[in-house]
């Protein structure tokens, strides 16, 4: 899954999902705008990082994520 950071409606983003669409590629957004409601829990240790993302009403596990976009205003 591609994790996609930033506002949904800046043209890069925009455009960068109906090739992401076309692939059948997995991504969720992460909203700037509304990362104050959002929650993140992680751990490092031997193994790496693990942990969860809240976005809305989706907790998703970090080790899903796969790459990251970030166009962060």
């Amino acid at each position: 899954m591609i994790l996609l950071g930033g506002i949904r409606s800046e043209s890069p983003l925009a455009l960068l999902t109906q090739p992401l669409d076309t692939l059948g590629a997995s991504y969720r957004f992460f909203n700037q705008r509304l990362c104050e409601e959002y929650a993140m829990t992680f751990a490092v240790g031997a193994d790496g990082v693990s942990g969860t993302l809240r976005l809305d009403d989706e907790t998703l596990n970090l080790s899903d994520i796969s790459a990251v976009y970030l166009r962060l205003m």
